[in-house]
Formats: structure tokens, C-alpha cells, sequence
């Protein structure tokens, strides 16, 4: 008798498998250390402003690294963990390509799994986005050009975002949110909810559907970049497609990419590679949001 099909084409065992980042990649000590060293040298390179408070919880907190050019748009990115590792202060390494190519740049923190529910997670990410659009003026951004980024867990947050009507959350005429740039994420998270991945989420299916970005796709949805890694996964290959696929079918633009060779932990490293093809889309995409949302270098 054949085992049984508990998603699409996967039993239980293999679909456990593809939500397991180790089968794949067995050691991230590298990547981390990469990270960390990255950060450092993009910390001491540029004017940031560490630890700054968007809610009243201990985590809820950022870094904001200035821009070198006047009303700059600015770069909001969530990282990833499997909603359950890492902080903010691993991730300021993106600073060092979006900085020089006229952005400002804030890497947010947040509570983790298990100490809350993936609903006060995307509510962080929510109420981190909106602090920083009511602070644009005191720290020399525009508060009007923000784009949201995020790698693996941290995209389905950004993603979540994206997918917010902020225009009739911040009571504005216009939303402040022009674009995203998602990395190897999940935008679909019923596969997790029936996977091994789930014991510590423990998302009904109805939360699966609610936090999941593919079912939360906005009228009008803004530009985004969708990109994942040659050597990925397939679920997460798979989803990244499909994300975008539905990103298109609601009329948003979208530009899609596979990075050759790439397997999950290097994809957020190619955030800094000022010429590298993901940087380089991202920046074709703030051009095109808007005929003021073009960027400008700064001086070299």
C-alpha cells in the first residue's frame, strides 16, 4: 500500500522534508558569520540609528541607517529564522549596496515563535511599518517612497504588509508603501501548518489562511520583485512562483527571478551586490513605481 498524500503530490515524510532548510543545508554557521560581519562593517561605514522603539514591548525596536542623499525612499527588511531565530542586529549588512544607491535602510525586530502567536508577529511587522511612516521628517527619509523587504519567514512578514491597505489604516490620500522586494519566502501557509514546521507555530487553518500573503493579495497591488535560489528547496521555489503568478493575475506588477546557483542562506547576501542581478531589479522597480519614486546615487 502507498503511503499517504497529505499535500499535493508529497507524503507526510516528504513534505516534512521540504520545509526543512538542514536537508539542504546542514551548517548556517557560516552564513551567520558572514552576516555578522557584514553588519559590522555597515554599521561602522554609515550614520544608523540603533535600537529605536515602534511599540512599547522589548522587541519591538529597529535600526535605521541614514541615507547620504536628501528624501530618500527607505528600505524596511525583516529577517528570517523560521519565525523563531535571529535578530535585527545580524541584518544590516543590505545597508551596504542600498545605502550608496541613495536609500536610507532600517532592519526591524520583533517577538519570536514561541513566545507569541504568528499574529502578534505580523502585527509587529504592521506596526513597525507604520511607526516609520510617521517618522520620515525627523530622520530625513520619505516618508511617501517606503519599500518593504524580507528573506524566507521575514518575506511572509513583508509580504503581509505589502498585502496592507495602508491608505485606509494611516488615513491618507495616498500610501506611503511603493513597493517589495521578497526573498525565498512562504506566502502559503497551509503546506507549513501540515508539516513537522508547524509544531511550534501551531496554526490553525484558518490562521494558515489569514497570515498567509497569497490569500491576502490587495486590489491595485503594488510593484514588487519576487526572487528565490536556484538551489532552494522546490516548496519554496514552487511558492515563489505561485506568489507570483497570483501578484500578476490581480494586475500587480511583478518581476520574478531565480539567482543561478543560490541555495537559501545565500539569497539575502545578494542584497549586497550593488550590480548583482537582485539589486539591480530592485532599483528597475523603484524607478517604475512611480514618476517620482526614481532614486538617486549617492556621491561617491
Amino acid at each position: 500500500m502507498s503511503e499517504q498524500k497529505v499535500f499535493r503530490e508529497f507524503t507526510q515524510n516528504e513534505l516534512d522534508t521540504q520545509y526543512d532548510q538542514s536537508t539542504l543545508v546542514p551548517d548556517i554557521a557560516p552564513y551567520v558569520e558572514q552576516w555578522e560581519e557584514l553588519t559590522a562593517q555597515a554599521v561602522a561605514d554609515f550614520t544608523v540609528h540603533r535600537d529605536l522603539r515602534y511599540g512599547g514591548e522589548a522587541n519591538q525596536r529597529l535600526d535605521l541607517f541614514e541615507a547620504q542623499v536628501p528624501d530618500a525612499p527607505l528600505v524596511v527588511f525583516f529577517h528570517g529564522g523560521a519565525w523563531m531565530r535571529h535578530t535585527k542586529d545580524l541584518f544590516g549588512y543590505p545597508a551596504l549596496a542600498l545605502i550608496p544607491n541613495g536609500f536610507a535602510f532600517a532592519t526591524v525586530e520583533f517577538d519570536l515563535i514561541p513566545d507569541v502567536r504568528a499574529e502578534v508577529q505580523v502585527n509587529h511587522a504592521l506596526l513597525a511599518f507604520e511607526w516609520l511612516a510617521g517618522h520620515g521628517e525627523a530622520y530625513g527619509y520619505s516618508a511617501d517612497r517606503m519599500f518593504v523587504a524580507g528573506h524566507a519567514s521575514g518575506a511572509l512578514l513583508a509580504g503581509m504588509v505589502a498585502a496592507t491597505d495602508w491608505r485606509t489604516r494611516l488615513k491618507r490620500d495616498a500610501s506611503p508603501l511603493a513597493g517589495a522586494l521578497l526573498l525565498s519566502g512562504i506566502y502559503d501557509l497551509e503546506p507549513v501548518r501540515l508539516s513537522s514546521r508547524n509544531e511550534p507555530l501551531a496554526l490553525t487553518a484558518k490562521e494558515a489562511r489569514a497570515l498567509s500573503p497569497i490569500h491576502q493579495i490587495p486590489p491595485s497591488p503594488c510593484p514588487i520583485v519576487v526572487a528565490w535560489g536556484e538551489a532552494e528547496l522546490n516548496e519554496y521555489r514552487r511558492q515563489s512562483q505561485e506568489f507570483a503568478a497570483a501578484w500578476r493575475r490581480a494586475d500587480g506588477p511583478c518581476s520574478a527571478l531565480e539567482i543561478p546557483g543560490a541555495n537559501h542562506f545565500e539569497m539575502s547576501l545578494e542584497l549586497c551586490d550593488p550590480n548583482g542581478p537582485l539589486v539591480q531589479s530592485f532599483q528597475e522597480l523603484c524607478k517604475s513605481a512611480s514618476p517620482k519614486q526614481g532614486v538617486e546615487a549617492a556621491p561617491q
